[in-house]
This record gives C-alpha cells, sequence and structure tokens, in this order.
C-alpha cells in the first residue's frame, strides 16, 4: 500500500504546529500497491509479485519519503562519533540527487535516529581531536559561566609570551569546586589566617627534619634487614638441595668471604689476608654476573682433573 495513502486526523487542541512541509497523508486513497507471496513446491521456492504502479492524489516528491535501513545506519555511525548535526546536514546536501531522500535529510531526522538507535550524548565532537577540541572549547567559553581561563590551539600566537610557540598547545580549565578553594585560600591569606596558624621557628623546623631523616633512614635499614632475612632462608632452601661438591665447596668460600668483610671495620686492610679467591669475591659489586665469579671455580675444577690423571 501506498506510504501516502489515507486522511490525517491532527488533535484539534494540540500544542505544537502542524509541519511546514505538511502531512505525508494525501487526504485520499491510493491504488498503488504492492504484493509479495512466497510459495515452495518440492524445495522450489516461488515468488510472485502483483503491483499497481498508477500513483492518484499526490504528486511523486521525493521529500515525503523514508530513508531507507542503510542511510539510517550511515547516518547513526556519524551520531555515534560525536559529528555535529551541522557537519551531517551539510555532507548529505553535498550528495543531492533529485530522485533520492538522502539529499534531503533534515534536522528532525537526525533527532528521530538518535531516539530509534539509542544513541547517547555525544562525546566526540569531530573525528579530528584537533577539531573536536577547538568546539568543545567554543562551546564552552558560549555558556553562561565560563570556566576556560586560556586557550590557545595549535599554530595561533599569544601576546607578550614570547617563549610560547606557535606549535604549542595550552588549555587551563577551572570547574566550580577548583574555583571555591581558589576563593577560599585567597580569604585566608587576606586575614592571616593560614600564616599564624602554621608559623613554627627555624630551630623547631630544623629537629623536626633531623628526626624525619633518622626515621627514614631507620625504616630503610629494617627494609634492607628483612630483605636480606629472607634472601637468607632462600639460600639455605637452595644449599640443601645441592648435588655437586664443587657447589658445596663454591658457597663454603662465599660464606667465609662474607663473614670476613662483615667482621672487619676496614674491609681493605683485611683482604690481603684472604686468599685469592675470596679476596675477588670480596671486592666484587653486588651485581656482578655470577659467571663472572665463577670462572677461577672453573680452573680449579681444571686443575683437580689434571692431577686425578
Amino acid at each position: 500500500m501506498c506510504h501516502r495513502s489515507g486522511y490525517s486526523n491532527p488533535k484539534l487542541n494540540r500544542a505544537r504546529h502542524m509541519k511546514a512541509s505538511g502531512s505525508v497523508r494525501c487526504g485520499c486513497t491510493c491504488p498503488a500497491v504492492i504484493n509479495v507471496s512466497t510459495h515452495t513446491v518440492e524445495e522450489v521456492k516461488e515468488i510472485t509479485v502483483q503491483y499497481q504502479s498508477v500513483q492518484v492524489g499526490h504528486e511523486l516528491e521525493v521529500g515525503k519519503l523514508h530513508l531507507s535501513e542503510t542511510e539510517k545506519s550511515s547516518l547513526a555511525s556519524s551520531l555515534c562519533l560525536g559529528i555535529p548535526m551541522a557537519t551531517i546536514l551539510d555532507k548529505t546536501r553535498e550528495e543531492y540527487s533529485p530522485t533520492k531522500r538522502f539529499g534531503l535529510t533534515t534536522r528532525k531526522d537526525l533527532h528521530n535516529i538518535c531516539r530509534d538507535k539509542q544513541i547517547a550524548k555525544k562525546v566526540i565532537l569531530h573525528t579530528d581531536d584537533a577539531t573536536s577540541v577547538d568546539i568543545m572549547v567554543k562551546k564552552m567559553q558560549g555558556n553562561t559561566k565560563n570556566p576556560v581561563l586560556l586557550y590557545k590551539p595549535v599554530g595561533g600566537e599569544m601576546d607578550n609570551y614570547s617563549r610560547i610557540d606557535k606549535r604549542d598547545f595550552l588549555l587551563a580549565i577551572m570547574n566550580d569546586a577548583q574555583e571555591n578553594f581558589s576563593n577560599c585560600m585567597k580569604t585566608c591569606n587576606k586575614h592571616s589566617i593560614i600564616p599564624h596558624s602554621i608559623d613554627i621557628n627555624q630551630t623547631e623546623q630544623h629537629q623536626i627534619e633531623k628526626n624525619a631523616i633518622s626515621n627514614l633512614h631507620k625504616a630503610s635499614m629494617d627494609s634492607v634487614m628483612n630483605t636480606i632475612l629472607t634472601e637468607y632462608e632462600d639460600i639455605g632452601r637452595l644449599i640443601r638441595g645441592l648435588k655437586s661438591i664443587d657447589q658445596a665447596h663454591y658457597v663454603k668460600e662465599a660464606f667465609a668471604a662474607i663473614k670476613i668483610h662483615l667482621k672487619s671495620t676496614d674491609n681493605a686492610t683485611n683482604l690481603p689476608s684472604l686468599p685469592p679467591v675470596q679476596q675477588e669475591m670480596a671486592t666484587a659489586p653486588s651485581n656482578k654476573n655470577i659467571d663472572q665469579q665463577r670462572k677461577f671455580i672453573k680452573k680449579n675444577k681444571g686443575s683437580k682433573r689434571a692431577k686425578q690423571q
């Protein structure tokens, strides 16, 4: 059945005016119709179409047609990206065709698509980031309470600020909470509330800083000691799993070097009394690779085999 066939029955006491373009209904019955039926005979589907192409009671107006589902999906995707409706309408008008409805898309069509597709409030105002930010800032600047303190887009210039390059981007925004806090601080400074409440002499301040450094050092030392004890327990478990006599000798020499290193108040004076292997281990940095520390053990292993042969 023709979508323009029928009568329009507007309410008498309606709050809104009729559409400027008038109702889609033509006020009479249009004989144009199309019927499609399908029949399946021995797994063969037969499609039968009966239609009447004569239109009566109205003109062939493209603006009275409905947007296709493909066109609605295309417009919905643009709305989901946050592209402004004005930009979408400009693009649809560029694709105008006298036989297609898409070029005559209106703002009401976009609102209906947002309602039907349940498109949320737009966040991105444009596919281009710079353009989207510029639109957002201009929108905020147009509000009654402008939260924008400073705005310089890329390529813009700021007088009296020679160090700011044209390629720099600046945006400063203050919301209501930040503004209230700033006003509170200004009031406190004006009445000298804050300086008197936190006035501390230099001696007390120095003592506080000294105690803080001492406490920090103590806390750091406790943390290191806990780490050492944890590593010691892990080493104990590894030692109990040793299966080679060479590894056992290496661990024994390593512990001897550590023991002498801890007992000594001056490590340099006791190093000559250590065996060469233990001197190497006592002076080795903490981040030295274990393979480099074991290279002399490999030489001893070779010498033992030579002696046995």
